[in-house]
């Protein structure tokens, strides 16, 4: 698992990338490691393990991590005709280990309305645009898949971002934590594998376009 010096590192060239591309940073916040006091009262209250790769992360590298970015210049835009599908215009990545306390969040993932897609599901965050993002417990092992609901999306079942968090997390950072819409994440999705691939044509075309290094 990366730790939260490198963590850290990769946090910081990818606002060095933005930032040199002219594009704004309107959160980058990296909270101090939770304790383990917290999730352990956290997983009493929901009475189910949270996945042990989220546990690690939490308790190893943020308790919360906030960090947002946009470019959205003229000069971007005409730049980003060159791949070959919409280019990405905002970043996101969010998690939060005290949030799982507040009692909006407890009675969404309780799912008091009995909606299929929510059934077995921990939310991780939620999309500006109403698109949420999800671990999905029902898979055996400590770690869990992610998957991504969308509101308004014309596929049917819930597309798998990563087979666990940590996948998710680095396919991520090598993107640039590119934004945490479906809009922006499906030219990314490797259908095959099941899940972000930052490996793909579509995904280096991008890495190139921010500056991001490809080894």
């Amino acid at each position: 698992m990366i730790d939260r010096a490198n963590f850290l590192e990769m946090l910081n060239e990818i606002r060095r990338c933005v930032l040199a591309a002219n594009g704004e940073i309107f959160e980058f916040e990296i909270g101090e490691p939770a304790s383990m006091e917290l999730v352990d009262e956290i997983e009493r209250r929901y009475g189910v393990p949270f996945p042990a790769d989220f546990v690690c992360f939490l308790t190893a590298v943020a308790g919360k991590v906030d960090i947002s970015w946009g470019i959205y210049t003229d000069d971007w835009f005409k730049k980003g005709q060159q791949l070959p599908f919409n280019c990405p215009d905002n970043g996101r990545l969010y998690w939060n280990a005290e949030q799982y306390l507040d009692s909006e969040i407890y009675w969404f993932t309780q799912n008091p309305r009995n909606l299929p897609f929510l059934e077995q599901k921990i939310l991780l965050s939620q999309v500006g645009n109403g698109d949420l993002i999800l671990f999905d417990t029902a898979p055996a092992g400590n770690q869990k898949p992610i998957v991504y609901y969308s509101h308004d999306a014309d596929y049917e079942g819930l597309p798998q971002a990563a087979g666990c968090f940590e996948n998710y997390v680095n396919s991520l950072l090598k993107l640039g934590l590119v934004g945490d819409d479906f809009y922006n994440l499906e030219p990314f999705l490797n259908m095959k594998t099941g899940g972000i691939d930052p490996e793909q044509p579509n995904a280096l075309a991008w890495r190139k376009l921010l500056g991001l290094g490809l080894v």
